[in-house]
Parts: C-alpha cells; structure tokens; sequence
C-alpha cells in the first residue's frame, strides 16, 4: 500500500509520515509484527515504544511494554526504506506529537527537507 501511494501521490513528506504513522499503529494493535529489535530492556540504545513517536533512551519501567519497542531500523526493514527515510518520517511526527509542529508545515516538503 505505501509503494502504492508513493507512486500515486509522488514521494513527498506527508505521504511517508501517514504510512509510518499507520505501520507503527497498525504495530500498537497487534495487526501486524516488525522485524525482532536488537533494543531490549536493561540495555542503552534510542527506541521508540508504539504507538508513540518521541525517542526514548531510558530503559527502567518498560519491561511490560517491551514487545511495543521499535526503532528506525526495524521499521525500515519492514517498509524496505533507507533509514534516513523513516527517521525523517519519524523525528516529523515526533514534533507534530509533542505540539511543536503541525501536519501543515510539512506540506509540500520532500523527505529531506522534512529532514532538515
């Protein structure tokens, strides 16, 4: 579906951001299941716990939602994106979720300048 959309609607940022969007949602529910992470409890590493966007780092408490951890990488390989791709994707929705951006100033943009 994404490869789909990409080809219909081009590749641009809001397009990449709703399909990592719908993947790591479609992940929180149980629907669908990513590549196994090297990311685990106990051990240092940057690590998303779904269906959030916002980068974690501290691994204390989260034992029981360890099978929500993902990462860009284990998203990449689901998708068969580059990494770059699904951390611009990722750090976009990050600031829309924590209200320092909205859906609206990435409108138009290509996945790098997102990026930038």
């Amino acid at each position: 579906m994404a490869h789909e959309n990409m080809n219909e609607w081009e590749h641009n940022s809001l397009v990449e951001q709703e399909t990592v969007r719908a993947v790591v949602e479609a992940f929180a529910e149980g629907k669908i299941e990513l590549p196994p992470t090297s990311v685990r409890p106990g051990k240092a590493g940057a690590f998303r716990l779904a269906p959030l966007f916002t980068v974690r780092k501290d691994t204390k408490n989260i034992s029981a939602r360890a099978e929500m951890i993902y990462t860009t990488a284990t998203l990449a390989e689901f998708l068969g994106w580059k990494d770059w791709k699904v951390e611009a994707s990722l750090a976009a929705l990050s600031l829309i979720e924590e209200d320092l951006a909205t859906k609206d100033q990435f409108e138009g943009l290509s996945s790098r300048q997102a990026l930038s």
